[in-house]
């Protein structure tokens, strides 16, 4: 498959042109998008963070709202809210958190689709949930 790496692509039929978002470093990993997703809009959608829900910490009952466009990730680290991470891409596996209730919607690229199928843990950086709620062991 081809692919390129960045976050905002603007392409054409003839070349690809890539904006690097701001704050970004050119030593930093940008993800990694397919062609493909580029060139065909009704595929790039599925990319796009659809709808807000709540993630509540069953360990510390605390709800937090995450809306629509934000990471699980993100919006826990901007709340105060202590969770491992690494690439933040869905590549690697640190973020993988426990559910103790509701249906995940899995964007990563590091379980298997058994695993997937178990809906018991989650990729916290990527993926999203298809339930209002989202109980999490943390």
């Amino acid at each position: 498959m081809t692919a390129i790496r960045g976050r905002y692509p603007i392409a054409d039929r003839n070349r690809c042109t890539l904006a690097m978002p701001s704050g970004w470093t050119s030593g930093q990993n940008l993800p990694i998008i397919p062609v493909s997703l580029i060139l065909n809009p009704r595929k790039r959608k599925r990319l796009e963070m659809e709808d807000a829900f709540e993630v509540r910490l069953h360990r510390s009952g605390r709800t937090i709202p995450i809306p629509a466009g934000e990471t699980i990730l993100k919006t826990l680290l901007d709340a105060g809210v202590d969770v491992d991470f690494s690439c933040a891409m869905g590549g690697c596996g640190t973020c993988e958190t426990r559910i103790v209730q509701g249906i995940p919607d899995h964007r990563d690229n590091y379980l298997s689709d058994e695993e997937k199928a178990q809906n018991d843990v989650i990729m916290i950086c990527c993926s999203r949930s298809k339930s209002p709620v989202l109980v999490l062991d943390l």
